[in-house]
């Protein structure tokens, strides 16, 4: 069985499980193929990080692309606001689905640390 590897940006950050990675804005990234776990170790600690007390939001990168897009060209631009709101943000698949130039220039601005 092939697990996925997990790049850690920190090794000394502690333990993933509680939750010093969002305190210390770290990112995790949750590198393999298909069926391998990614999105379950994801979810997991989503979960954990929610059950204390952070705000959690989990989205497919290719939705939340499309969504970004679409708030920036009816210049509503509600949705950056609403995700900066939360302490840890969980993308899933990406690199899985192409999306445009330019939606990934909407999307990259939030692998900053939001202050």
């Amino acid at each position: 069985m092939i697990l996925a590897k997990v790049v850690y940006i920190n090794q000394q950050s502690g333990c993933w499980i509680d939750c010093e990675y969002i305190k210390q804005k770290r990112n995790l990234i949750f590198v393999g193929g298909p069926g391998t776990g990614k999105t379950h170790l994801a979810t997991a600690l989503g979960i954990k990080a929610a059950t204390d007390g952070f705000k959690v939001r989990f989205w497919n990168v290719l939705d939340l692309v499309n969504r970004l897009e679409i708030d920036n060209e009816t210049k509503q631009h509600k949705l950056t606001p609403q995700i900066t709101k939360h302490n840890l943000i969980i993308l899933d698949e990406l690199g899985y689905l192409p999306f445009s130039q330019k939606g990934g220039a909407l999307l990259f601005p939030f692998n900053q640390p939001i202050t």
